[in-house]
């Protein structure tokens, strides 16, 4: 069952709300964790090496071509380290940007910038890095039917921001969220006793809204199909397991959505886009991330 337009654009408002949300607690947490010279300018890691009243100047730079993504965690973890440390971006979410290229020019206390170098390069490489590798999986995709879904697995507290990093790799891509369907996993199944008994049940609790059962077999597929699930994702299919599962959604004449999904699905993507499933997991280009090289170098103090 397809996913209109309007559906879409709402979960995509909804995800924009969230992400501004989130954003403080995320950073707050992620400056928590950082070693301790890495978040409190004032640590005496930090003031033994530099002066306290130095003023420096420093530049976030791309080592790679790719998608940016991440403007507004980085300016938290700044904003967060210190409120004397000032910005200028060039460049924006979502758009390309080329090896070499000087991302944004930072000035503040040199205790302060170096405090916060490790956070902002965390936020940018991780979200430029999955902007960019969604970006390049739809271009190769781009010739087929297979589309990408944002399904619902994602990082616990970094959920919203792996969400919106692949928004800006592409605009259009098509989203659900929890409130959209009824999921079921492998726990389900097996708490509820079988894939046939999850399903029931969870028309029971409410039969308009959509059903998508993840499956790791193809026993667990047939008993799925049989029993009316709305989307099935194909969790770790083999090549041939995806055509068969395609063969015989065709044989019984009834039309889930099918998704591929699982650690070595991007592997074989060009072969699996001609299969004739329906969409790509996105928690596939998750499972094996890919930061993109960003640094934050000092410029030398006559610059």
């Amino acid at each position: 069952m397809p996913v209109s337009h309007t559906a879409s654009e709402h979960c995509k408002r909804q995800l924009l709300e969230r992400v501004r949300y989130d954003i403080p607690e995320v950073v707050t947490q992620a400056l928590q964790n950082a070693p301790a010279g890495k978040r409190h300018p004032d640590h005496p890691l930090v003031t033994r090496l530099v002066s306290e009243t130095q003023r420096s100047q420093a530049q976030l730079i791309s080592h790679e071509d790719g998608i940016f993504c991440g403007k507004a965690w980085a300016e938290a973890v700044l904003q967060q380290i210190s409120p004397d440390i000032t910005w200028q971006w060039h460049t924006s979410d979502a758009a390309a940007i080329h090896q070499g290229q000087i991302l944004a020019t930072l000035t503040g206390p040199a205790t302060a910038l170096l405090s916060a170098e490790t956070s902002v390069l965390h936020f940018l490489q991780t979200l430029s890095g999955i902007s960019t590798r969604f970006s390049h999986t739809l271009s190769q995709l781009a010739d087929t039917q297979l589309r990408v879904m944002d399904s619902l697995n994602t990082q616990p507290g970094f959920s919203n921001a792996i969400k919106y990093a692949l928004l800006c790799g592409d605009h259009t891509a098509q989203r659900l969220d929890l409130s959209d369907l009824i999921p079921i996993n492998e726990n389900h199944i097996i708490a509820c006793g079988s894939v046939v008994s999850a399903i029931e049940n969870a028309r029971w609790i409410d039969p308009d809204r959509p059903i998508e059962v993840t499956v790791t077999s193809f026993t667990q597929f047939s008993q799925a199909l049989v029993a009316g699930a709305d989307l099935i994702q194909l969790q770790n299919f083999t090549l041939p397991e995806v055509n068969a599962a395609v063969t015989e959604r065709h044989k019984q004449q009834v039309s889930p959505m099918l998704i591929i999904s699982g650690q070595n699905t991007c592997q074989h993507l060009p072969a699996l886009s001609h299969t004739g499933v329906d969409y790509l997991s996105a928690n596939a280009l998750l499972n094996q991330p890919q930061p993109l090289n960003i640094s934050l170098q000092f410029l030398p103090a006559s610059a």
